[in-house]
């Protein structure tokens, strides 16, 4: 019998890995995170800044397509500061003419070329994203410092925002200025202007008599229509002192006072029609006044009786001889020396024409008796007489 073989188990031999573990984040694992991370902050930051932005500039211009409106918010977003930004360096207020039929281009570069100062960029894109290029309303506006851009849009496209155009006419008293007032856009009415104009205190006169009466130099004005009736007057009044004064200076020159050269700056308007015989009848009223004479100038005369309601006007056409015996201090047909002060409006060329008068021989003038709105002057009453019409 043989011995019997033991069965030996081989010790199972070891299996070599194919390859070690990979570790979980990999260089090009970690890069492609930090990529998608930097996505992540990028679009918050870009959505947080649509949101600001979107706030900033309010809702959009309805008509505008959604591609339009989103690349134009992309355009804006992160621009706050151009947005908020003065576009009015100056101290003073910048003047804006918008015509009729100006593209939003035009506008923004007249503004640029006025002085403003902003992106035309940013501009062209908040404008166009809300819409106000659409509605642009053609006008002279009044820009104040502190405007920016949100405020730009809303101040050129309201109505109220536009300044108004008051003229006032050569010529023209008190009571037709006030006419002006209902149909100007101007916010107070004709009795609060008169009752604060006729009663003006002396001291806030620059000719040192009460009223305003020749204060309002002829001319073409523009305000805000919401202008109170104290700095509309008080704006008179600066505007009359700083146009005025070289030829007050000038008259003083020649022994006038402010107010006696205003008077007769408002004589010589009434009287002449052609700008070129300004300085003939103011010489013609100053020797008069020198010499001690009657000024016998119809216009005071109308200016004294006031409104006539035969003829609906202030200046009544067809004097008589019960007009001219009017008792009153402005009547230069029963009062020596000149009315108490203006009778109405004058031109800067109407007091230019009493400080510079020339030295002349006459005494007289009146109408040609062929239609024209010239006059003929004359030394003595025979001459005078001489040039009535037959």
């Amino acid at each position: 019998m043989g011995i019997p073989v033991k069965d030996e188990k081989k010790p199972p031999k070891e299996t070599k890995r194919s390859s070690q573990r990979k570790p979980l984040i990999t260089p090009a694992r970690l890069l492609v995170l930090l990529f998608l991370l930097a996505v992540g902050i990028a679009l918050l930051w870009l959505y947080s800044s649509w949101q600001d932005t979107a706030h900033l500039l309010g809702k959009p211009d309805p008509a505008l397509s959604l591609p339009k409106r989103l690349s134009l918010l992309i355009a804006l977003a992160g621009k706050e500061a151009d947005l908020l930004q003065n576009v009015i360096p100056q101290t003073a207020p910048l003047r804006l003419e918008i015509e009729k039929g100006d593209s939003l281009s035009t506008v923004l570069n007249h503004l640029k070329t006025a002085g403003g100062a902003f992106s035309s960029e940013t501009a062209l894109n908040y404008l166009v994203y809300r819409g106000f290029d659409r509605r642009l309303l053609p006008g002279i506006y009044q820009l104040q410092p502190g405007t920016n851009l949100i405020k730009l849009g809303s101040i050129l496209t309201s109505a109220d925002k536009r300044l108004i155009s008051f003229i006032i006419l050569p010529g023209m008293r008190l009571e037709e200025i006030a006419a002006l007032l209902p149909s100007s856009g101007l916010q107070f009415s004709e009795e609060q202007f008169l009752s604060y104009a006729q009663n003006l205190p002396a001291q806030q006169n620059p000719l040192g008599v009460i009223g305003a009466e020749g204060l309002f130099p002829a001319g073409r004005y523009e305000f805000e229509r919401t202008v109170p009736l104290e700095t509309f007057i008080q704006d008179m009044l600066g505007r009359f002192g700083a146009e005025m004064e070289p030829a007050l200076a000038g008259a003083a020159n020649r022994g006038l006072t402010a107010n006696q050269a205003a008077v007769l700056a408002s004589l010589v308007t009434r009287e002449a029609m052609l700008p070129e015989e300004y300085e003939m009848i103011a010489a013609v009223f100053l020797n008069r006044f020198r010499a001690g004479m009657m000024l016998q100038s119809d216009p005071t005369v109308q200016y004294a009786l006031g409104w006539d309601e035969s003829e609906q006007t202030w200046w009544k056409h067809q004097l008589t001889a019960q007009d001219l015996a009017y008792n009153s201090p402005f009547n230069t047909y029963v009062v020596y020396g000149l009315p108490p002060h203006p009778i109405s409006s004058f031109t800067r060329a109407a007091l230019e024409a009493v400080a510079n008068a020339p030295e002349s021989k006459y005494f007289f003038f009146r109408l040609n008796c062929d239609g024209s709105p010239s006059h003929s002057f004359s030394a003595t009453y025979e001459e005078h007489l001489q040039n009535a019409c037959p």
